[in-house]
């Protein structure tokens, strides 16, 4: 099944139903692919540095406390594109790596947590869980396999517009599995739910949609309060300018980052 790959081709995201991640084995084959993407495997795209990474990464390139210490100031940013079969793939694929002075868990829990979204979104006008397939970020072989998997409906109001956007999507965060080597810490992954059975958005509602989000939540050795950071984003939107997209998504990548490094402060 594609849904749980990095990309999904145009006719076959445009014929689904929308139930497609109800299942355990389609929301593990989706945390791989995150996986896989954020550590630049086989369904990664091709990443260029932006120019400030490109001067971040030569200043520090032999030096990995240099490097540490411009990761917990910084943000590095890499983009790419997926496959041209792809749905969504005239949209850009942000990368970032960071580090957060908060545990995995910590953050873990609070991107799952409805209730905080506005803590780190400043244009989130509400999170609701509208579907909970089963709760507890520890879960270990669960009757929906492992971790915290649910169906939230998202609703922002950007900056200069009237209209509202509406996000509907898939969020799972499991634990990191250091038998099988993906070391330690947390991973939440996260997919737009899409399909002929979806409600259709108000007229003053744009449907937006997160085709992939990742965050790998890595542990630092010795520092327990502190977070190595991986996020990926690839979104589509149908509102905004295509000439803006690229822009506005690494702009909003950042802001992610910063905004969850504010809450530390």
């Amino acid at each position: 099944s594609y849904i749980g790959k990095a990309c999904v081709p145009q006719e076959v995201w445009e014929n689904l139903r929308g139930d497609e991640l109800y299942l355990p084995e389609a929301v593990s084959e989706l945390s791989r692919t995150g996986l896989e993407v954020a550590r630049d495997g086989p369904q990664s795209p091709e990443w260029k540095a932006n120019k400030e990474t490109e001067k971040m990464i030569s200043i520090c390139r032999d030096n990995p406390e240099e490097f540490k210490k411009v990761l917990e100031k910084e943000v590095m940013v890499w983009t790419g594109h997926f496959d041209n079969i792809s749905y969504g793939h005239d949209h850009p694929v942000v990368k970032t790596r960071s580090i957060i002075c908060m545990s995995p868990l910590s953050i873990a829990e609070l991107l799952m947590d409805s209730k905080r979204v506005k803590e780190y979104n400043k244009m989130s006008i509400g999170r609701n869980d509208e579907k909970i397939f089963q709760e507890g970020i520890d879960t270990i072989n669960g009757e929906f396999g492992h971790g915290e998997t649910k169906i939230v409906c998202n609703r922002t109001k950007p900056p200069l517009t009237k209209k509202k956007f509406e996000l509907l999507t898939l969020m799972h965060a499991r634990k990191l599995n250091t038998e099988i080597g993906e070391g330690n810490g947390y991973l939440v992954v996260s997919r737009a739910i899409s399909g002929s059975n979806v409600v259709e958005v108000s007229k003053d509602t744009v449907r937006s949609e997160i085709l992939l989000g990742v965050n790998v939540l890595q542990c630092i050795p010795g520092q327990p309060n502190k977070t190595d950071l991986t996020s990926i984003t690839h979104c589509y939107s149908p509102a905004v300018p295509k000439i803006l997209v690229g822009k506005m998504q690494v702009k909003g990548s950042i802001g992610f980052v910063n905004d969850i490094r504010a809450l530390c402060d």
